[in-house]
């Protein structure tokens, strides 16, 4: 038999391509709930199913899924585990007497925190199933819910009880009016919501405890509270036997009836995709209440920077460590001197977009103060607030006359050296660099007295109305140029060796795999080309409508090839690509936004192989559905892709994601068995693997083949093709089925 790697098209008659991520749709939500010595599955309008009964105890309580699908449920002194498939496990024995098992909770690794209501101690259980006290209550605790840090939250009789995330002393976090409360969720702005089970009442705690406030009028009494992927909450009512869901402007109705006694509910947030550095409900580091809204965001290893805004016009740079998500630091806000300034900072925004840029771990920003004040600026995340100027309106243009006037777009930074776009009187504009370790003497790389590379005359604008950032890497520095009768091209220039840049692609550059010549290269908002050693990526467009992303190495110029265009199809999406957004390089991967039909949107990546998918709107993060992105130059390093997202209930949030090709999980070897074609592949447990086949990667759609639909079991599966390479050539690959 003969093994093919899975990147090459096989000689008789098969082509075997990459499986593209698998789809998970997003329809109506699916929900879990315990009652009766079962667990039930209910996706609207129903009716209900049963999912798995528990033998090993009687009365089931809290259910909490894991990150990998797996669903644990409590109660009757023990802790079961249900894979997807509905296979039925004991999981934990709870410590012996009177503690049944009630509330449950999981944190960001897994851990399982369980309430043992009748007795005064929480118990937490790892991964592997240890168990040990996590905390002692007087009075017991019958709720439980975790927060976006890992703090632990305890509700029982009319107190909510704070416990810091690791353990130790609790602190009352609210007092509740109803006597008898169980159910806790939080919703992903960090308000925490508790019913009680004796009343009809709802009520809603604001971020950071305090004074419980009405929120909607249930039917009957609660249990168990959970939201849904929208930020919709639903509510189990175990004497009403029914489910009702309750709106964000707290509109309470029923979902169902005849439940059988539901007590806790559960959704499942499928893989994760990506880790939230901050969202809504992060505190503002050095500021008052939480973020509200974000800007673009910067990575630089594991090191991250974002524009954030707060409550009272507070704004400001931030930092983040990817490993330690949830705990931003600040860099610079408006309680930040400006340096070489008068007063504070007042705005960090140059425009339209705004993308702050980091390099190990130091800074780059735009920043503006009263009286017109405004300059480029680098700091510290490991010392925040001690910025230091690099350019500003008081500094002299170098090889112009007067000052710098205004900085249209962010600087990026790359080791010692940093870039940025500046004006000036008469209608001076550049391209400028400078050192981060002698601020304040910048150094001119190209300006509208440089010649156009392969073209005729002078630059004449570097922001083709809106402004377009350059972009750095060591020395070497990217940017979009454009001369007299409608010259444009992306270019790239030396910091060292400043006013001789070479071309990457103009006006006169053949598009790769499209029809003659790109005639632009931004799209309606400026799209900031990016630069990895002399690898350089940018948006480029033709006449008839053509338009894509490309990469050139720039010691070979006049040469891009093609990462996606419109004629290519969407990973993990319908049709084809419709338009582009902002593109980042790294040594080995190219990310960039891409946009289809019918509102579709993700951030998708080309390594060596085939395009994929990292994250798009049929992805769930924190538990809610994405309803729009935004990704920048600066949002590529390595293997890590950071974003910003804004989510179904109006949040939004800076994540990170791992640009990695999801090929490795699924097929492992291609093999010709005979005249048949077989493919191995991992799985997962409780899910479903189909082989499909198309014709042509470029036109029409993937089609199952009849036979080849196999059950995961989390090993290896095989999947054969009888007698394919006696068929037409085909391209195949195995999807996950939702």
């Amino acid at each position: 038999m003969k093994k093919y790697p899975f990147w090459v098209l096989l000689a008789a008659g098969v082509a075997l391509t990459l499986p593209l991520c698998c789809d998970r749709a997003q329809a109506a939500p699916t929900i879990y709930f315990s009652g009766n010595d079962v667990v039930f599955k209910y996706t609207p309008p129903g009716p209900k199913t049963l999912f798995a009964t528990l033998p090993v105890f009687t009365s089931p309580q809290g259910l909490a899924f894991d990150t990998s699908g797996n669903l644990f449920v409590a109660g009757g002194g023990n802790v079961s585990k249900i894979t997807p498939a509905g296979v039925v496990s004991l999981f934990a024995n709870l410590p012996p007497g009177s503690f049944g098992g009630y509330g449950m909770a999981i944190d960001a690794g897994n851990n399982l925190y369980v309430a043992g209501a009748a007795t005064v101690q929480i118990v937490r259980i790892t991964p592997a199933g240890t168990v040990s006290i996590y905390a002692t209550l007087a009075g017991g605790s019958t709720g439980l819910a975790i927060d976006s840090i890992g703090n632990l939250y305890a509700v029982g009789g009319n107190t909510v009880k704070k416990i810091p995330a690791g353990g130790g002393a609790a602190t009352i976090y609210a007092t509740l009016p109803g006597p008898n409360n169980y159910g806790l969720a939080f919703d992903s702005f960090g308000y925490l919501y508790v019913a009680d089970l004796t009343s009809v009442n709802l009520y809603k705690i604001p971020p950071g405890g305090g004074s419980a406030t009405p929120f909607g009028v249930l039917v009957a009494g609660s249990d168990g509270l959970a939201f849904d992927y929208s930020g919709n909450l639903y509510a189990a009512h175990l004497y009403g036997d029914a489910i009702s869901v309750v709106t964000p402007n707290g509109t309470a109705s029923v979902l169902a009836t005849n439940l059988s006694g539901p007590r806790f509910l559960a959704f499942n947030p499928g893989p994760r995709v990506a880790v939230r550095a901050a969202g809504c409900a992060t505190a503002i580091p050095g500021g008052t209440g939480n973020f509200t809204t974000f800007g673009g965001v910067g990575l630089s290893g594991t090191n991250m920077t974002f524009y954030g805004v707060g409550p009272g016009g507070q704004q400001g740079i931030y930092g983040a460590d990817v490993a330690a998500p949830e705990r931003p630091v600040r860099v610079v806000d408006t309680a930040t001197a400006i340096p070489g300034g008068t007063g504070n900072f007042t705005s960090f925004v140059p425009g339209n977009p705004v993308a702050p840029a980091v390099d190990g771990t130091r800074v780059a920003f735009f920043g503006a103060g009263s009286a017109g004040q405004q300059g480029i600026y680098s700091a510290s995340i490991t010392v925040p607030g001690n910025p230091f100027k690099i350019a500003d309106t008081a500094t002299a243009i170098p090889g112009g006359s007067g000052n710098y006037t205004a900085f249209p777009a962010d600087p990026t930074i790359s080791g010692d050296y940093m870039a940025f776009a500046g004006t000036g009187s008469s209608g001076q504009q550049g391209i400028y660099g400078a050192s981060v370790t002698v601020p304040g003497n910048p150094v001119r790389i190209v300006d509208t007295a440089t010649a156009v590379p392969g073209g005729s005359g002078n630059f004449t604008s570097f922001a083709p109305g809106n402004p377009v950032a350059p972009a750095i890497a060591g020395a070497s520095v990217a940017f979009f140029g454009a001369g007299s009768a409608g010259q444009q091209g992306i270019y790239r220039a030396s910091i060292t060796v400043p006013g001789n840049p070479v071309k990457i692609a103009d006006t006169a550059t053949p598009i790769p795999e499209g029809s003659g010549n790109f005639t632009s290269f931004f799209p309606g908002n400026p799209v900031t080309p990016s630069i990895e050693g002399t690898r350089v990526a940018f948006f480029g467009a033709g006449n008839a409508g053509q338009q894509g992303i490309y990469l050139a190495d720039s010691a070979i110029p006049g040469n891009p090839v093609k990462i996606a265009n419109v004629a290519t199809a969407i990973p993990g999406g319908t049709g084809n690509f419709t338009s582009f957004g902002d593109v980042s390089v790294s040594a080995t991967d190219v990310a960039f936004l891409g946009f289809g039909a019918g509102g579709q949107q993700g951030i998708y990546a080309q390594e060596s192989g085939p395009l994929f998918k990292v994250v798009d709107l049929t992805d769930l993060l924190s538990g809610r559905a994405i309803t729009g992105l935004k990704f920048a130059e600066t949002g590529l390093s390595g293997d890590l892709v950071a974003f910003q997202a804004t989510l179904a209930d109006g949040s939004q949030g800076i994540y990170t994601a791992a640009v990695v090709p999801p090929f490795p999980l699924l097929i492992t070897v291609a093999e010709k068995v005979g005249n048949d074609f077989r493919v191995s592949c991992t799985s997962e447990a409780g899910k479903s693997y189909e082989l499909q086949s198309r014709l042509d990667l470029a036109t029409g759609d993937w089609a199952p083949l009849a036979g080849t639909t196999t059950s995961g079991t989390g090993g290896t599966l095989q999947i054969t093709v009888t007698n394919a390479f006696s068929q037409p050539r085909q391209f195949y690959r195995v999807k996950q089925l939702p």
